[in-house]
Order: structure tokens, then sequence, then C-alpha cells
């Protein structure tokens, strides 16, 4: 074994913080989706058109608090999306300081292609888990957020 893998070796059985295992999760499971989806005219942000196609009009605002990202972010995002003709932004008509999203005929059979790649993945990442251990996971992350909450 080389000095460079006994390193990496070495590094991953230090005690990572949990967070760590969460993110290495949520990378393999985005470069997953993004394989799946390969074919849309995006390739990325594939969860904020996934919510703002399930919706008949949602604010920017509303996206980036969902998210927990700042308007700064949400109008990078936003504007990727409208100039790949997935999203169309407009004033609210009551709320000129408001950006009111919705999808574009292409963005809905774009969403409708992101939300079957999330059920076969999610159907993938539960395999041989039982709905009384995915019960637990969710309870147990539950806990998890609520402890964190009370620092």
């Amino acid at each position: 074994m080389s000095k460079l893998n006994q390193n990496y070796t070495a590094l991953q059985n230090e005690d990572e913080p949990f967070s760590i295992t969460i993110r290495k999760l949520v990378k393999k499971y985005d470069e997953k989706v993004s394989l799946e989806l390969s074919n849309l005219p995006i390739n990325k942000y594939f969860y904020v058109l996934f919510l703002i196609s399930n919706r008949e009009l949602i604010s920017q605002q509303c996206i980036a608090d969902c998210l927990q990202i700042d308007k700064a972010a949400i109008k990078r995002i936003v504007d990727y999306l409208c100039k790949s003709k997935q999203v169309v932004r407009r004033k609210h008509p009551d709320d000129k300081r408001m950006y009111l999203l919705s999808p574009t005929t292409q963005g809905k059979l774009s969403a409708k292609k992101i939300h079957q790649s999330y059920k076969n993945l999610n159907n993938v990442l539960f395999k041989n888990v039982s709905s009384k251990e995915k019960e637990m996971l969710e309870k147990v992350l539950q806990k998890m957020e609520l402890n964190l909450n009370a620092l």
C-alpha cells in the first residue's frame, strides 16, 4: 500500500464528525441523481426546480427559506433556471419587492423526470431497509435536530 493510501486509510479511521458521514451519503445521492438526469437541459439545482414545480406560484424568498440559503444564492440559482428556460420569474402584483416563480412547460417536464429519479433512487437507497427501520431513522434524525437546536 502506498504512503498516500495509508494516510487516506488512517484519515478514514479517525472519529469523523457525523456531518461528514451524512455529507458523503448526500454527495453519492446527488451524483446518482445527476447521472440519471444527464439528459436534461440543466445539470444542477434539480431540487429547486422540483420545489418550484410542485407549487402554482412560489416566492423566491420562500425557496430561500426552505433551503436555508441567502438571497444572493437563490438569485443565482433562479437566474440559472430562467436562463435554461425551466422557470419564469415575475414581480408579485401586490408587493414589488417580491418575486414569484413558476415552471415553464419545459420545466414541468424536467420536474417530472426529477421526481421519478428521486423515487427510483429512494427505492434503491431503502432497499433491504424495513419500514420500521425507516421510521426509526426518521425519529433518530428528528431527535438529533432537536438536540442541535437546543444548543
